[in-house]
């Protein structure tokens, strides 16, 4: 039992309380509000104050990655929690070697951890057994998920759907396994099917059915749940999209075939990995098919068939900035395409995937030149060179500033060397305990060896992570007395950039993080020194255009008599001038701009216009 007559000045405690969602199922003797009682009523038997709670409701025992508990940590670590209370070990974790090293950590920072129902204290060291209490909190959560396989396999063995039925179906009841055709979704997945086999493709289906407003599963999936009083806050979309409908065309479930046990994880809390065919559970003929088989041979092969690259030689263009471009409106990334006048005049055109897959309807019609993108680049290397400039200036001005820096260097490698020696401990604390525990439960050997195991691991890539960022200091110790002369040479880099004006793509990753296009202006996402010094906005202009733009303003005055002047007639002389420009294409766009910004005025959007000159 702990010895609560031992008087210490500081009486204030702080409570951990998690509940698992395994747990909630055994009633209110573990529930929050029932551990928050008792430990309470502890507190005040002994004249504690509590301080804080921290609470992780719906949390696992076995990960110790949870968000209060990682706060709490934190606060152990700072000192500012000198004593924690604890229903019982089980609900600090169900992982015994990381329980143990928290107790330990937890006493090495001067805290106090009790454990009520366990009659345990970290302090005190009152009870031989507590390794062995923690040892069977893991055991029951890899018993239980031992059970739980089980009952999942057998219900695959029996071909039971247990998850949410694919759209077109839905179960007969809660819990049950039957499946039944939704009309009204079945008709949609049965005209994706025509659709794809009269010629029309994904991306086209997609938008037809979001133009007309046709439920996507989510979104339909939503509504049923809300429809039988089921509360719903999975997020849902309205717009159908081209892996959504190829998923759909794949989907074996609608000939009448359930297919199970496409994946497993091999431990708890592991990774999903998936299984080959031959492993799969296949139960044919299972329920109502709502597509007959010759329809979907005929989509297989026509999707098969779309795989097949043409095996002519083309000419492979580089595009230097595919990769690095992202919209900024739906931050997907934009794609590169070349016209047949793009390929003469050595330029590409990128275009925003979003708008290209789901049209103008979820995104703008975003687009930019390499030649654009080019130009923007070389004038954010010149503010580049100017703030480099700048700082060059500085630096021969406080020269006495370097030996300050380089104090700060290596006392960031003494705290890491301290952390490796502290890291070296806990290792050999740990080998030990591993080794009296292997010793004193031989018959769970394997078990303990692996939660010991797994901690020891970590526990060396800290140490090696740490050992990297010495020689990463040391690194740019040694070339602290370069450091202007880095910057010299990055000047002199920038200024050959700057008047080749022909970047390598090589170049732009490793100046660019990313580099987002918005509609008229670009935003240069900088990986070098001061990119917060630096005005990562530029303004698209198009110089043609600008010209352009120019000459219509001055043709306008020529010809603006009492301010009226018509639209044919400009458009005509600057044909005579040479520019090339449709009526209904750049032309009109550039007077449908001025007539915006004011400098001409249209009555009735007629060819006559008023000149403002404003």
């Amino acid at each position: 039992m702990i010895d609560f007559t031992i008087e210490t000045q500081d009486r204030n405690i702080v409570l951990y309380l998690r509940l698992s969602r395994d747990d909630r199922n055994k009633g209110l003797s573990v529930s929050i509000e029932n551990q928050d009682k008792m430990l309470t009523r502890f507190a005040k038997e002994n004249h504690y104050t509590i301080t804080e709670r921290y609470i992780d409701d719906g949390e696992s025992g076995y990960s110790f990655e949870r968000p209060n508990f990682d706060r709490l940590n934190k606060d152990i670590a700072s000192g500012k929690v000198k004593r924690l209370l604890i229903k019982d070990m089980s609900r600090l974790g169900r992982h015994n070697a990381r329980a143990l090293l928290f107790m330990e950590d937890a006493r090495d920072h001067g805290c106090e951890v009790i454990a009520l129902d366990d009659g345990y204290s970290n302090f005190q060291d009152n009870d031989s057994t507590i390794g062995i209490k923690t040892w069977h909190n893991e055991l029951y959560v890899k018993e239980a998920s031992k059970k739980v396989k089980n009952v999942i396999h057998m219900k695959q063995e029996d071909g039971e759907w247990m998850t949410t039925p694919p759209f077109g179906y839905h179960k007969v009841q809660k819990k049950g396994a039957e499946l039944v055709i939704d009309p009204n979704n079945a008709s949609v997945v049965k005209r994706i099917f025509q659709m794809y086999v009269d010629g029309y493709g994904i991306l086209q289906i997609a938008r037809t059915l979001t133009r007309e407003n046709i439920l996507t599963p989510s979104r339909s999936l939503h509504e049923y749940r809300l429809k039988n009083g089921i509360d719903d806050k999975n997020k849902y979309t309205d717009c159908w999209n081209d892996s959504c409908i190829r998923r759909i065309l794949k989907n074996e479930t609608y000939l009448g075939t359930l297919i199970l046990h496409k994946g497993e994880c091999v431990k708890i809390r592991g990774k999903y990995q998936k299984l080959p065919r031959e492993k799969w559970k296949v139960f044919e003929h299972h329920h109502e098919a709502i597509i007959d088989e010759n329809l979907f041979r005929i989509c297989q092969e026509k999707l098969e068939s779309k795989k097949v690259r043409s095996k002519r030689k083309r000419k492979i263009y580089e595009n230097i900035f595919h990769g690095l471009l992202y919209c900024a409106d739906c931050n997907s990334l934009l794609k590169p395409s070349k016209t047949t006048k793009d390929i003469r005049e050595g330029n590409t055109h990128y275009y925003c995937s979003t708008y290209q897959k789901q049209g103008k309807t979820v995104c703008s019609s975003k687009s930019v030149t390499d030649q654009q993108l080019k130009k923007a680049v070389t004038i954010f290397l010149k503010r580049c060179r100017d703030v480099y400039k700048n700082f060059l200036e500085e630096q021969q001005i406080h020269a006495d500033s370097k030996e300050v820096e380089i104090k700060g260097i290596l006392k960031k490698i003494t705290q890491y060397k301290t952390k490796i020696t502290q890291l070296k401990l806990e290792i050999k604390q740990l080998i030990e305990n591993k080794m009296r525990e292997s010793m004193s439960l031989l018959e769970n050997y394997e078990i303990i060896q692996e939660s010991y195991q797994s901690l020891i691991d970590e526990k060396v890539k800290m140490m090696k992570e740490h050992e990297e960022n010495i020689e990463l200091l040391k690194q740019e110790l040694e070339s602290y007395s370069f450091h202007e002369e880095c910057f010299t040479s990055a000047l002199d880099i920038i200024d050959e950039m700057i008047t080749k004006q022909d970047y390598t793509k090589q170049e732009l990753e490793i100046l660019f993080r990313k580099i987002v296009v918005h509609d008229h202006q670009i935003v240069f996402h900088f990986k070098g020194c001061f990119s917060d010094d630096i005005d990562a906005n530029v303004i698209l202009v198009d110089e043609e255009q600008e010209i352009y733009r120019k000459a219509i303003i001055e043709e306008i005055e020529k010809q603006a008599m009492y301010q009226k002047f018509s639209l044919k007639s400009v458009h005509q002389a600057l044909i005579n001038q040479g520019y090339t420009y449709s009526y209904k294409g750049i032309f009109m766009k550039q007077i449908r701009q001025l007539e915006t910004e004011g400098v001409i005025k249209r009555p009735h959007k007629n060819k006559k216009a008023i000149y403002q000159n404003i």
